[in-house]
């Protein structure tokens, strides 16, 4: 399993996760991710499945403004990559390939190692996954068009994983699939999270206030967060500490250490406040919140669905719009509220939170999405079992399928 994050963490989470419950459900595979993300470690892995760290890379130098000598590391850093990648799957020899990544850096390094396994292993099934939105279909399919990723991925996958539900956001129809490609597409319902037991808690929020509602704040990576959690700050900052709640906010580890130093001292001036950079106890705190605001990643919206949290999406406007175009269909289902970019402000952001809090019958709620799928892992688990099963009984042996497993993960061969 291939995991490539940009800017944030979010695709190494949501493979961790798949691949731990993968690990429960087929009890003598083994699964190895590939990962570029530098705090990989601090996840926790089950037995059966391994991690092998690629380099990271940084944001080009085009993008920059930058120097010569950026652009030659860049360049290192994928080939470098591209023959990690290579001589693991060799060595690996799996029977699936599930990569997790953005497609438009598919032609630069992704496309000659599947190139590759095809010609070195052509019994090998390769499986590209993509969330349930990619982007604004205004910006991704003009990009895709232009540069073949169409073409590329109806040549090199056998099949094309959408974690969502294609009644919320057909992808194959708002991208504009060619045919060919649209067949190869399963849409596997939303990710479950894990359960979290009702007496597990944090112990912060042990020693806080169990008569005030809690407000999560999280930003996932960090790296785009600091306008959502500066206004959340100043917000409290001006009611000099008569906001009727309590809150944790979670800064997320790539942001910037100055922006989070600047943050985490503000932070400890207020009351009724707990801030961390990072946290594994995320699903606990949530599971003990009245109310969740993060800027829309896929990840923390799964959680919020499976359990069932009103909650606030403040998405970035940053191309392709992945974020905004999520909100927007959260929004228009009536799932989630929404605070625009064009609308972020201490007071517009103070409204929401309060509104939302007194529970009013016009608020948006979760509860009108539990007809929608959250069992993309059983899904999951199905389409490996198609696709690894009848090479596997042929070249390793069987695959013994447990069928589907409830919920023990911590956060044939894929």
């Amino acid at each position: 399993m291939c995991c490539y994050d940009q800017r944030g963490l979010g695709r190494t989470a949501r493979t961790l996760d798949i691949a731990s419950s993968l690990a429960s459900r087929f009890s003598n595979c083994s699964i190895l991710v590939l990962s570029n993300l530098s705090i990989v470690g601090r996840f926790r892995t089950p037995l059966g499945v391994d991690v092998v760290r690629v380099p990271s890379i940084g944001p080009s130098a085009a993008a920059e403004g930058g120097v010569r000598r950026a652009a030659l590391e860049r360049e290192c850093a994928i080939a470098i990559r591209r023959t990690l990648a290579e001589r693991v799957i060799e060595s690996f020899q799996p029977d699936l390939v599930v990569i997790d990544r953005d497609p438009t850096h598919l032609p630069s390094e992704i496309q000659p190692v599947l190139s590759f396994v095809r010609e070195k292993l052509p019994r090998t099934r390769v499986v590209w996954a993509l969330p349930d939105v990619v982007g604004s279909p205004g910006v991704v399919s003009p990009r895709w068009s232009a540069e073949g990723i169409y073409q590329s991925l109806d040549e090199l996958c056998d099949e094309i994983w959408v974690y969502g539900v294609r009644g919320v956001f057909d992808q194959a129809r708002e991208y504009r699939f060619p045919p060919a490609l649209a067949e190869k597409v399963h849409h596997t319902g939303y990710l479950r999270s894990p359960t979290v037991p009702p007496h597990r808690i944090p112990n912060d929020l042990l020693r806080a206030h169990p008569d005030r509602p809690l407000v999560l704040v999280t930003a996932g990576g960090g790296a785009s967060g600091y306008p959502l959690i500066s206004n959340y700050l100043d917000f409290l900052e001006r009611v000099n500490g008569s906001a009727p709640f309590q809150s944790v906010v979670i800064s997320g580890p790539m942001m910037p250490a100055r922006w989070n130093a600047e943050l985490s001292e503000r932070a400890r001036k207020l009351p009724h406040l707990i801030f961390h950079r990072f946290s594994k106890h995320v699903l606990q705190y949530l599971r003990h919140s009245q109310l969740a605001i993060s800027r829309g990643g896929y990840n923390t919206l799964c959680a919020n669905l499976t359990y069932r949290k009103p909650s606030i999406l403040v998405p970035d406007e940053a191309p392709p719009h992945e974020h905004m175009i999520r909100a927007d269909v959260f929004d228009r289902l009536r799932w989630c509220g929404i605070v625009r970019p064009g609308e972020l402000s201490p007071t517009r952001l103070g409204e929401s939170v309060m509104s939302a809090l007194s529970g009013g019958s016009d608020q948006p709620r979760p509860e009108r999405a539990e007809r929608v799928s959250l069992d993309g892992l059983d899904h999951v688990g199905e389409r490996v079992r198609v696709l690894a099963v009848p090479r596997r009984s042929g070249r390793h042996g069987t695959l013994h399928d447990h069928g589907r497993m409830e919920d023990t993960r911590p956060s044939p061969r894929p």
